[in-house]
């Protein structure tokens, strides 16, 4: 949660007086992964998290190098726009992953998992609707926000880029 924080903090407009529309793009990296020790995957997803929350028009991301982990990156973000999850959905499932006695798939498989199992719900949701209904799942879902009903969906937020470049 700390973490999360201050990374918002980072990211959030400098005053109330700001709008949406004049804000910049947001380049990080993995911060404290280095001589801290942090875990890139965890650091990664908290500042998407962050830079969703605080409705920066993008994310670019800078592995340092490691192409195969900007890749993941990308390949994750999009398949959690895809299955509708929210910033409340992404950080109820970073909280659900901390909480596990066994990480070592690492936290990206953990959200590929929680991705096949949103869809499947959503698609056995939609197995179940009357026919005559027209509901539509994945807006529901995506209307689900972070704590205090504010929040953005990732996808709204603009582009996440990840980049291994230095």
């Amino acid at each position: 949660e700390r973490e999360l924080n201050k990374a918002f903090v980072g990211f959030s407009r400098a005053s109330a007086d700001s709008n949406d529309s004049s804000l910049s793009p947001i380049c990080t990296g993995n911060w404290g992964c280095g001589a801290f020790g942090g875990d890139p995957q965890l650091k990664a997803v908290i500042q998407l998290l962050a830079a969703s929350r605080a409705r920066r028009p993008a994310m670019h991301y800078f592995t340092f190098g490691d192409a195969g982990f900007a890749s993941s990156l990308q390949t994750l973000t999009r398949r959690l726009i895809r299955s509708g999850v929210t910033v409340g959905d992404l950080t109820r499932l970073l909280g659900a992953f901390l909480h596990t006695a066994s990480q070592e798939d690492g936290l990206l498989r953990f959200l590929e998992d929680a991705c096949d199992e949103l869809e499947a719900q959503a698609r056995a949701d939609a197995l179940a609707a009357p026919a005559e209904s027209s509901l539509d799942v994945t807006s529901m879902r995506t209307s689900l926000s972070f704590s205090d009903g504010s929040s953005p969906s990732p996808a709204e937020t603009g582009t996440v880029e990840f980049d291994a470049g230095r």
